[in-house]
């Protein structure tokens, strides 16, 4: 592989981080801004059958949705501070551990409360078979539901595929952490054997 191509693929790897974590902060604030800065996520919905009309009723705590931006904002900056330190496979590899726990903890958040809210909308509304059919039903106001699945399904999309870079970018701290050990090896074995040399020439002399 030429010396360039590790580079690269690092420098790709990053970018796509890098666009990722944008993109998951925009789409949870565009899906909060529908919602009238509700963070449904493990929301509640009602259905008025007359006006057929859905109205959020109840959603989870701020901090939910607060949590996932955060976490993607920092994302994003960490890919482009750390490409920068890429020589230093160990601030690497435990940048890599710590991102990755949280970035399953925000994963986890996204799917089990895009679950809940359609789990709530399939229970309520009528003749509703899936979660992205309910973009097409009317809101109640200040609600606008037209595109809160296609928002969700994005975000949690791009929470995964950074989770899977990450794990890309830890084998290659581990390669590159292996190799840097491969090649010391064999300069402290030349030390020794100069530190061998000088001690024998110096009893032969004596």
């Amino acid at each position: 592989m030429a010396p360039g191509c590790p580079s690269m693929l690092e420098l790709a790897l990053h970018a796509c981080c890098f666009v990722c974590g944008i993109v998951t902060a925009a789409s949870t604030a565009i899906f909060q801004s529908d919602l009238d800065w509700n963070c449904a996520l493990y929301g509640t919905v009602d259905y008025n059958a007359s006006t057929q009309a859905i109205s959020l009723i109840s959603s989870s705590p701020l901090s939910h949705c607060r949590f996932v931006i955060a976490i993607s904002v920092i994302v994003t900056l960490l890919s482009l501070v750390f490409f920068s330190y890429r020589e230093c496979p160990k601030v690497t590899l435990g940048i890599c551990g710590v991102l990755l726990f949280f970035l399953l903890i925000t994963g986890c958040i996204m799917k089990y409360g895009t679950e809940s809210l359609c789990g709530s909308l399939k229970d309520k509304v009528i003749n509703l078979t899936s979660c992205y059919n309910a973009q097409t039903r009317k809101w109640t106001s200040p609600f606008k539901g037209d595109k809160f699945y296609n928002c969700l399904n994005v975000a949690e999309t791009s929470i995964w595929a950074t989770l899977i870079v990450w794990i890309l970018l830890g084998i290659i701290a581990i390669v590159k952490q292996c190799g840097n050990s491969e090649s010391s090896r064999p300069l402290v074995n030349s030390r020794h054997e100069r530190i061998v040399t000088v001690k024998h020439l110096f009893v032969t002399h004596n």
